[in-house]
């Protein structure tokens, strides 16, 4: 009796049950890049800036060399500063892919803030966000390179696939609360700390006919800010938790700024053993954030993130 069919089709099932838990990770943000894509990490910060409107769109991909396509995030947010009503409006679309058509996970979110001023000096702001996620796959598109060299696209043999399986979709809803407070010291210290709890309805998966379910999870991040001229320096900190798996995120930001316009280093380290370096740039209204996550004992396991900013 020939086992190997049985045998690949347990694998396939594996590799995408690993696909999925990373995809649904695809909509964060490193802290690196938490200046860009705030709304990603905690809807209080929904309309929590000094100008009326902001636009921002991103673009994610990782292990490419390891599977065909890779693992592919897009995305576009756009927040409103109602600053005479002391409220945020925002929406958010964004994608995760792999292989084009094997999973594909659509999210449509909008988010609300409400701002309480403590003093001049210091504010609080509650934020809320809901909407809805879609994730469908199909097993018989999933295509892996060779085991044996990683940057090889092409490994699979579609003549060892599994008996067939027929493609899932799944429409689940999503929400998220968070709360968010920043406070100067002085004129040059500025003070930040937010928590967030994300996907509190579990939101619910179909794999091979089975329900699986996105558990909550808890975000809480960190970060001063020391304004001089013409350096700033922004050392920051983020700790998730999901499921009873955590990582702490850490490091350090140099800018050197011109009035509206700067350039930025960063160093990060995250539990247990990813680099991640970090440059960025802006122009009037436009800023752009570039970074790789750096897998220290799997480096073919790479994740480069680029994040566009603008504010008309």
């Amino acid at each position: 009796m020939n086992t190997k069919p049985h045998k690949l089709k347990f694998i396939l099932m594996f590799m995408l049950l690993f696909v999925l838990q990373k995809t649904n990770a695809q909509t964060d943000f490193p802290v690196s890049m938490a200046t860009s894509a705030p709304t990603q990490l905690n809807p209080a910060t929904t309309g929590l800036f000094n100008d009326k409107f902001r636009i921002h769109a991103h673009f994610k991909t990782q292990v490419a060399r390891a599977m065909s396509g890779g693992i592919k995030g897009t995305g576009v947010a756009a927040d409103y500063n109602l600053d005479t009503l002391k409220m945020g409006l925002g929406i958010a679309i964004f994608s995760n892919s792999v292989n084009r058509t094997a999973l594909r996970d659509f999210n449509l979110m909008v988010s609300y803030a409400y701002r309480l001023f403590l003093s001049d000096w210091s504010l609080i702001s509650f934020g809320v966000q809901g909407g809805f996620k879609q994730v469908g796959f199909s097993i018989e598109e999933l295509s892996f390179g060779s085991q044996f060299d990683p940057s090889y696209r092409g490994g699979f043999d579609p003549n060892n696939r599994p008996s067939y399986m027929p493609p899932s979709n799944k429409i689940s809803l999503d929400a998220s609360v968070g709360a968010y407070w920043q406070a100067f010291l002085g004129s040059s210290i500025l003070l930040k700390t937010g928590v967030a709890a994300l996907h509190l309805i579990p939101v619910r998966t179909d794999f091979l006919n089975e329900e699986t379910r996105l558990k909550p999870k808890y975000i809480f991040s960190a970060e001063v800010r020391y304004g001089g001229d013409p350096l700033h320096w922004i050392p920051s900190v983020m700790h998730v938790s999901q499921s009873g798996h955590t990582y702490t995120e850490m490091g350090l930001t140099t800018e050197f700024r011109d009035r509206a316009n700067f350039a930025s280093v960063g160093l990060f380290y995250r539990t247990p053993n990813v680099l991640i370096p970090t440059i960025g740039f802006g122009i009037s209204n436009l800023s752009v954030h570039l970074s790789i996550e750096y897998f220290l004992r799997n480096n073919f396991s790479q994740i480069f993130n680029v994040s566009v900013l603008y504010r008309p």
